[in-house]
């Protein structure tokens, strides 16, 4: 049966449950990846005993990575073609390793030497960065596919920001 709004050829409107049930999910997002952001380098320096010129290298060297990543992830989640849609199937895939590789990131093995120690956390933090990805750009495009109205759009991803 049609609604009212798909007879007259209208978007229907997201109802305030979706709408904050959406800023919810990226409000978690962030905040995971926020402590991991705000607590990385003390980590590695204080705790993992990396020197500071080597973890400030690693984070430059990971962000350039990642700028390659994003993109790649992007034409990923635009050619999936899924029963559950574009954008579920990869929330669903990449929660549990990003969990674990949150973890792994803060468990450098302190007994290594100083450069398995900066080989480990090369891997960990690339992985976990790419895991991250692969959880936030589907959840970014799932605006789009919430609504197909561009004003109801941009006023989701206003409200998912502000609470984010």
């Amino acid at each position: 049966m049609k609604t009212e709004a798909a007879t007259t050829g209208q978007a229907e409107r997201l109802r305030w449950k979706e709408v904050l049930s959406y800023c919810g999910g990226s409000v978690a997002c962030n905040f995971s990846w926020n402590m991991v952001a705000g607590y990385l380098i003390i980590y590695y320096t204080d705790v993992a005993g990396i020197a500071v010129a080597a973890v400030g290298t690693l984070v430059l060297l990971t962000r350039v990575f990642d700028a390659f990543v994003d993109p790649v992830v992007g034409v990923m989640v635009d050619r999936t073609k899924t029963r559950f849609g574009k954008a579920r199937p990869y929330l669903v895939w990449f929660a549990v390793p990003f969990s674990l590789l949150a973890m792994a990131t803060f468990a450098v093995p302190t007994e290594w030497t100083a450069g398995a120690k900066l080989v480990y956390a090369y891997i960990s933090y690339a992985l976990l960065m790419t895991a991250y990805t692969a959880i936030n750009v589907p959840y970014s495009a799932l605006g789009g596919v919430m609504t197909g109205d561009s004003e109801e759009r941009g006023n989701l991803q206003t409200w998912r920001f502000a609470m984010a």
